[in-house]
């Protein structure tokens, strides 16, 4: 578990790099959703479902909040640039 120190230096740190890979992996993402064909009428029902969700959601509202720095931060939730991997994580502040 990092301390709120280290996720406010990794954040500031690298804030250009964790809002690039967020965006890529969203984009890749909503790439592949729209590949999907099947015949299968349930897997085309949750797909259309899917990107319906992709359509009405805020990313970018949504990316924001995981920065500890915003005003409405996310509560349960922040992003980590892990710099060995070279990719963001996901991870929970963790209850005390």
């Amino acid at each position: 578990m990092h301390t709120i120190k280290q996720i406010i230096d990794n954040q500031v740190s690298y804030r250009n790099l964790i809002l690039q890979w967020l965006t890529k992996d969203l984009k890749e993402s909503k790439k592949k959703l729209f590949e999907i064909e099947s015949d299968d009428e349930y897997i085309n029902s949750q797909t259309n479902k899917l990107k319906e969700r992709f359509k009405k959601t805020l990313y970018k509202k949504e990316i924001d909040r995981l920065f500890f720095m915003h005003p409405k931060r996310n509560e349960d939730l922040y992003a980590w640039w892990n710099a060995e991997e070279q990719e963001v994580v996901i991870l929970s502040y963790g209850k005390k």
